[in-house]
């Protein structure tokens, strides 16, 4: 994965998200040297976002090795909407807390007319399942595009996709997932222009999580006192606990994730995309999840969610509203 070079300096300190606004002097040498470095690499497949920033680097690959670059309209940064070409300050006057709930939630918080960060990661993470299993693959992306695939295939909860923004020009290895000493947390590996800071922490151990499973406990999850269905977290966090079940399926407790009227909701999120379910009533609903993660956990692989949850499936996102 690759961030686009820099853009013009009349962008510095402006949203521009999904807006196509160009390169700048420094970002077009950026693109020149970057061109020259991975063209000597035996790339299969190329793919750009699209957008011109990203697309003039694949041109330039494309020119010296005579791929065929393909444009992924996934890989396109996180639609700001109304805010888009917005000064970040603009953006903090009119909501001051308006980027941290863009990540702290991100399955309902949006910019006025954009997308939630859950969206920009169903799109992205579907592109990545479509990909052909074997080859070297060279996508030039955005920072947010980037980060919410890095973070979704590390089982990073939304709230730190931040920290794994690449620089403008950087290049980063999507390989496997490797395990920290003593957090047991799973981080990408560094790229060609990433300081590999955990080196010195890093085990031989290699995580093989099969997915996460997201479960919502927030504004109307579980509240009895709504009248809404517990949610056993307790419960179900010390068998995870007991049985090691975060070896195969990585549990998180989430804040509100919506859609508030089909409570309790959870989600289930694999390298084939993100199942959400609703009204998830009374603890045997629970227990098929847990059974579920133990059932992977056993087979050592990754095993469809069971049946009895499909009715439960939630069609969360829609492409336009009238």
């Amino acid at each position: 994965m690759v961030r686009h070079g820099s853009v013009a300096e009349r962008y510095r300190g402006r949203c521009y998200g999904r807006s196509d606004v160009e390169l700048g002097d420094e970002g077009r040498r950026q693109t020149q040297d970057l061109a020259e470095r991975l063209s000597a690499l035996p790339i299969t497949h190329l793919f750009h976002s699209g957008l011109s920033r990203a697309r003039e680097l694949a041109d330039q690959i494309a020119g010296l090795t005579g791929l065929a670059p393909l444009a992924a309209v996934e890989l396109q940064e996180l639609d700001f909407g109304d805010w888009e070409l917005w000064t970040w300050d603009e953006i903090h006057a009119a909501a001051p807390d308006a980027l941290d709930r863009l990540l702290r939630e991100p399955a309902t918080f949006s910019p006025p007319g954009g997308e939630t960060a859950f969206a920009l990661c169903e799109r992205v993470l579907g592109w990545y399942r479509r990909l052909p299993p074997h080859g070297l693959i060279v996508a030039i992306a955005h920072g947010g595009s980037i980060a919410a695939l890095r973070g979704t295939l590390a089982g990073w909860p939304a709230s730190e996709w931040a920290g794994l923004i690449p620089r403008a020009a950087d290049v980063i290895e999507v390989t496997e997932q490797v395990t920290v000493a003593d957090s047991g947390r799973s981080v990408p590996q560094a790229g060609m222009n990433e300081p590999d800071t955990t080196a010195a922490l890093l085990t031989t151990r290699v995580g093989h999580q099969f997915g996460q499973l997201v479960l919502c406990k927030g504004c109307c999850c579980g509240r009895t006192a709504g009248g809404f269905p517990e949610v056993p977290v307790e419960r179900i966090k010390a068998v995870w606990k007991a049985e090691k079940l975060n070896r195969a399926i990585q549990l998180t407790i989430s804040g509100c994730l919506g859609p508030c009227d089909v409570a309790n909701v959870a989600v289930v999120i694999t390298r084939h995309g993100i199942d959400w379910f609703g009204g998830l009533a009374g603890e045997a609903m629970y227990d098929l999840l847990v059974d579920w993660a133990r059932a992977c956990q056993a087979a050592g692989s990754l095993l469809p969610v069971p049946r009895e949850l499909l009715a439960k499936r939630v069609d969360r996102f829609v492409d336009s509203i009238a």
